[in-house]
């Protein structure tokens, strides 16, 4: 895997690495649990309060 910088759109033309690529199919059981805890947290403690949030209200932290 190369640190190339990738300029512009050429990410949509050219060609990538197997390697860089990632699909939830390779993900393990760990990295599984831990977007499930990400995904039970914003659901439960950010998305009751999203309007609150943007309108940046006091007291909220």
């Amino acid at each position: 895997m190369s640190n190339e910088i990738i300029k512009g759109g050429s990410f949509l033309i050219e060609d990538a690495e197997n390697i860089s690529i990632f699909t939830p199919e390779d993900f393990t059981e760990e990295q599984r649990m831990i977007a499930k805890t990400a995904e039970d947290y914003v659901a439960g403690e950010v998305v009751p309060v999203i309007e609150d949030l943007e309108a940046q209200k006091e007291g909220l932290m």
